[in-house]
This record gives structure tokens, C-alpha cells and sequence, in this order.
């Protein structure tokens, strides 16, 4: 293409987009056709937003996500090595942590923004320039065996439209962007869908490029990789850095039996960003956990918990055992009741990543035979528990008591004789009376 040829692809651009009632104002959002339009030939910014969600008390992983820009067409021809530039590639790579989240329900959303994709990068001529926007998947690489660690990467494409032309001292700059939705990233947008890629967004309706990458990201504290041939299918529960969760019992109490038996209700609930129970089409995760004592398995079939059931499972425990949870990741939430136990006055703690509180039932007035709820609770990136400790109410014992007989009995005899002596008295005293 001859220099005078690309003078006037440049011209008749500017005319078109022109002509298409284009604001002449930078990055303030889109024109009528879709596209971003600069002023006063300052070159436009584009970026790539990542989006990465997490369950509600997940620490953010160090990760580099990574991003590719493929050229397709410049000015209607297909791409040839040398006739399209390549992007930045510092702004196709994206790490984190960064940013502060911004918590939505029960999740985490880490917002984060690239640099220009056209920082140093220089555009040979005028023209119409097309690439294609992808992530580029299985960049993060778990480095701890001992957890299971899940991303979910962004199956979203883009195919950004680069308007090219000369400024007045004859030098290329970006005049104008197109970006069209060829896969969604979310349920917000559709396929064909033209959005705003320029960096900052359009700095008041919204504040980064909406040429968004959502990722998910999920985290287990226990290992994937069964080590017990016994328990097949799920961490081995046999070893305590397993337990994601545990419910424990003990009592105190001189008359507190070691051998009685508490009745427990519980549900369980996996994290929003893992399912959502509206959605008909989600398959609810399903939850294992073991009755151990000590590091001894009471029960060789799990007990399991299906996220989203509205009846909860029931269980037993007695002082010395625990429920352990082996599988339930971080962000997980629960609720576990206790029944009420005649005699026995009821109280727990819960531990949340390992800061500890005592459980607030307003249902339970400190009494004896009442029942106690911890209402909902998170599992997170730490020791994760619910214990409970009941207290039998001892009631005073009524009736005699055994090693004060002796002194009875003398208070007794003592009373009786002094009955008989008054009676002996009257008696002789009412005999009197008549002889006389």
C-alpha cells in the first residue's frame, strides 16, 4: 500500500467517524457506532481489566495472569508477519495481590487494571488495525501440596478495532477504538456487544476498561491426594492438617456422663462463587466428614452434607469426639445446633481462621436443658472449629444423708423421751387431781 493510499484510508476514517456523530472527547464513553473517539489527536488508551472473585475469607494467591493478542487484519488484509505490531507485553500480564477487594455477599471481587496496550508500541501507517483479545489459560501453578487450590479461568474474547491515523505532523496515533464481545466474560454481557476498552474507563459510570477477564479462584486446606487406602476419594481424615472443620463435644461437671450421647443438627454451604442454588443447571457440591477420637475414625462411611439442602444432618457426639470435615473450602458457611440435654447447661466457642469467640444463642438463657445454635459461620483460611461444652447441673439431693444418722437417731431418742416424761407428768398430775 503506497503512502498516498494510506493518507487516504486515514482521511476517509475520519470522515466516516465524523460523520457518525462521534463526541470529541477523551474516553467519555461511546459514540453511536460503538466506538471510543480521542480529541486534539491525543492517541487513546486501551487496557485489560482482570476480575478475580474469592470466597469471603480467602487470602489472595500470588499469581500472574497472562494475556494474548493475536493480529488478524490490518485495513481488510489478513495478518503477515511484519504488517501489524505487537501489543505491550507489559500490559498483557496482570499480577496480583494488588488491589483492596470489594466484598459482594459472600464474595470477594479483586479488581485490577493493565497498563496502555500501546505503550511504546508504534504503528507503521494509518489504517485499521484488528486483534484479537484472549487470557491465556493455566498460568497458576499451586507450590503447596498440603492444599487444594482451584482457578477457574476466563473463557471471554474480545476483538479489539485499532483506528489509526496521521496527526498533523505526520506521525501515527491511535484515533479511535472498537471493542466487540466475541465470547462473554459474564452473564452481563452478549455476544456482539461493543464496549468501552480505553484505560480508566469513562471515569464516572465506570472507572476501568470493560475489556473484563473474571476469574475464580478457590482455595481447600486440605490435601487433594488421599494418602489412607481406607477412605477412598477423600482427604485422609486420620490426619489432623485434613480437617477443614470440626465440631467438638466435651462436659464437665462431677456428674457428667463420658458416655452420653448429644444430638447435633447441622447444614452446610458451599461458596457462592462454586454454586448458586437458583442456578437449575449447578450440580451442589457435596461435603465429607468423619466422628473421630482423637486421630481414631469412629465411622468408616463419611457422614456427607449437601450444599443448598434445607434439612440438616443429624449426628451424635459424645465428650472426646469430633466431627471432621475433610473437603469444605474456604468460604464455606455453616450453622450447627445443638438439642437441649436435660441436666446439662450448654455453651461453645467458634473458631474462624483461628480467631476465637464465644456463640451468642438469643434463644438460650444460660439454662439447663435448653438447646444451642451457632447460627451461620465461615469456614476460613485457618483452624476452623465449633465446640461445645456442657455442664450438668447438679440439683441438691433431697432425703437423708447417711453419715448423720447417728446424730439423728440421738435427737430422735432424745425426743421421745422427753414426749414420754411429759406424758408421765400430766398422767400423774390428772391422777391427783381425782384422788384428792
Amino acid at each position: 500500500m503506497s503512502k498516498t493510499t494510506r493518507m487516504l484510508v486515514a482521511f476517509m476514517l475520519v470522515f466516516v467517524l465524523a460523520l457518525s456523530g462521534a463526541s470529541a472527547a477523551f474516553a467519555t464513553g461511546l459514540n453511536s457506532d460503538g466506538a471510543a473517539v480521542s480529541a486534539n489527536q491525543t492517541s487513546l488508551q486501551a487496557a485489560i481489566t482482570k476480575i478475580l472473585q474469592v470466597p469471603a475469607g480467602t487470602t489472595v494467591p500470588t499469581a500472574d495472569f497472562q494475556f494474548t493478542a493475536t493480529p488478524l487484519t490490518v485495513d481488510g488484509e489478513a495478518y503477515a508477519s511484519g504488517n501489524m505490531p505487537a501489543l505491550s507485553p507489559v500490559a498483557l500480564s496482570i499480577s496480583y495481590p494488588g488491589p483492596t477487594g470489594v466484598p459482594s455477599g459472600n464474595t470477594t471481587n479483586y479488581t485490577q487494571e493493565s497498563t496502555d496496550l500501546f505503550a511504546n508500541v508504534t504503528f507503521p501507517h494509518a489504517g485499521i488495525y484488528v486483534y484479537s483479545i484472549e487470557e491465556t489459560k493455566n498460568t497458576y501453578a499451586s507450590t503447596n501440596p498440603a492444599i487444594t487450590e482451584t482457578m477457574t479461568y476466563s473463557n471471554a474474547e474480545y476483538q479489539l478495532t485499532v483506528y489509526v491515523a496521521y496527526n498533523e505532523t505526520g506521525d501515527t496515533y491511535v484515533y479511535a477504538l472498537g471493542d466487540k464481545v466475541i465470547t462473554a466474560d459474564n452473564s452481563d454481557q452478549e455476544t456482539g456487544d461493543k464496549l468501552d476498552p480505553t484505560l480508566g474507563g469513562d471515569g464516572e459510570n465506570y472507572t476501568t476498561s470493560q475489556m473484563t477477564f473474571t476469574n475464580t479462584y478457590v482455595k481447600t486446606n486440605s490435601s487433594d491426594q488421599p494418602e489412607n487406602p481406607n477412605y477412598p476419594g477423600t482427604p485422609d481424615p486420620t490426619n489432623p492438617a485434613n480437617t477443614t472443620l470440626s465440631v467438638s463435644k466435651n462436659v464437665a461437671g462431677n456428674f457428667a456422663s463420658r458416655d452420653f450421647f448429644f444430638n447435633y443438627s447441622m447444614t452446610v454451604n458451599a461458596p457462592t462463587v462454586i454454586y448458586d442454588p437458583s442456578d437449575a443447571s449447578a450440580t451442589a457440591p457435596v461435603y465429607h466428614a468423619y466422628i473421630m477420637e482423637g486421630n481414631t475414625v469412629v465411622n468408616a462411611t463419611p457422614i456427607t452434607f449437601t450444599s443448598g439442602d434445607p434439612t440438616p444432618v443429624t449426628f451424635q457426639l459424645k465428650a472426646g469426639q469430633h466431627l471432621a470435615f475433610v473437603d469444605t473450602p474456604v468460604g464455606t458457611t455453616y450453622t450447627v445446633t445443638e438439642a437441649a440435654a436435660a441436666n446439662y447447661i450448654a455453651t461453645a466457642s467458634v473458631t474462624t481462621a483461628g480467631a476465637k469467640v464465644d456463640v451468642v444463642d438469643p434463644n438460650n438463657d444460660g439454662g439447663a436443658n435448653e438447646a444451642l445454635t451457632t447460627g451461620v459461620q465461615l469456614v476460613g483460611d485457618a483452624a476452623n472449629s465449633a465446640d461445645y461444652l456442657n455442664t450438668y447441673n447438679i440439683v441438691s439431693p433431697t432425703g437423708v444423708i447417711m453419715n448423720n444418722l447417728p446424730l439423728i437417731g440421738m435427737v430422735v431418742l432424745a425426743a421421745a423421751a422427753l414426749a414420754a416424761f411429759i406424758v408421765t407428768k400430766a398422767r400423774k398430775h390428772r391422777n391427783a387431781g381425782v384422788q384428792a
